[in-house]
């Protein structure tokens, strides 16, 4: 099977509404005994709207599984298949390869996290939001979703993270003053393509993990990937103006001050400003091959940003 050549999703399959906010959600939930038990469990406001707000669009409560094309995975272990590549903080990551030996990346729930509502929400965000930008160039592509696991492009080289970290240890800077630019370029585009594929040019999507770990090097393009803590844009269903939201402190010495200040405060922003300011830092990860508040604690480095 040529993984690379599948479309996203089955788009003729039955689709259904539901959603939790993860921005609502600070804690692990129980275990499912079933996934179908997900469905029973959608009570959070994004989907129901009881805190005034409610989803911008129609596709932001719905999913595309193709839960098929995951089962015909050959997920023996071999020495060119089914390779272990990495780990995150709620995933882990394999490399597959088709039957024409195209390659392309399986995510999956780490085994020993829970299969919980919360879980389950953030790998069905992370599809749609991935389906909804397949036409930019500088948005990692997926092939397939099925539960909390999906298939997506394969990185030849690395991330950004990767690329800064060798500079760091050989102590050389390999990377050109034009490619530097370059690569600005396509971070600042790829997150403009997020905030904008909208025909209104709303912003209907937002990131929320804007760091160097992901863009990935594919085909010679950083391309931005790993939308599991994205969130979806709300509008007052009363006026139909964009939902302000509570901000996430996670990632401390990536957050903005106004995160800081309106989240100690039970204040809201408009998520897309805190995107943005992601972005920045990233940028000048690539321009100055160091790690903002580097040797600082996160409490601390709160403080310097907070303080300005």
């Amino acid at each position: 099977m040529d993984y690379l050549h599948l479309r996203n999703f089955n788009q003729n399959s039955t689709t259904r509404g539901w959603s939790i906010s993860h921005r609502q959600v600070e804690y692990e939930e129980s275990q499912l005994l079933s996934s179908a038990d997900y469905l029973e469990n959608r009570k959070s406001d994004f989907y129901q709207g009881e805190d005034g707000c409610i989803p911008l669009h129609t596709w932001q409560t719905a999913t595309f599984p193709s839960c098929n094309t995951m089962h015909e995975i050959d997920a023996r272990p071999s020495d060119d298949n089914f390779i272990f590549i990495n780990c995150g903080s709620n995933r882990c990551t394999f490399l597959i390869q088709g039957d024409d030996n195209s390659k392309a990346v399986l995510k999956t729930q780490k085994y020993r996290k829970s299969f919980s509502d919360y879980n389950f929400e953030m790998a069905r965000v992370d599809g749609p939001s991935m389906e909804r930008l397949t036409k930019s160039k500088y948005i990692t592509s997926i092939y397939g979703l099925c539960g909390a696991s999906q298939i997506t492009e394969f990185s030849e080289g690395g991330n950004i993270h990767d690329r800064i970290k060798e500079a760091r240890l050989t102590k050389t800077d390999p990377i050109s003053p034009s490619e530097k630019l370059k690569i600005g370029y396509q971070i600042a585009t790829a997150v403009a393509d997020m905030h904008s594929f909208e025909s209104d040019l709303v912003t209907s999507l937002v990131h929320l993990d804007i760091c160097c770990h992901q863009f990935m090097l594919i085909d010679g393009v950083y391309k931005l990937g790993d939308f599991h803590l994205s969130a979806f844009t709300r509008k007052d269903k009363d006026t139909g103006d964009i939902c302000l939201e509570h901000p996430l402190t996670m990632h401390p010495k990536l957050r903005s001050p106004e995160e800081f200040y309106e989240h100690d405060n039970g204040g809201r922003i408009p998520l897309s400003n805190a995107d943005m300011f992601m972005m920045g830092n990233v940028m000048y990860y690539v321009l100055t091959n160091r790690w903002l508040f580097e040797g600082f604690s996160n409490s601390v480095a709160k403080q310097k940003i907070m303080n300005g």
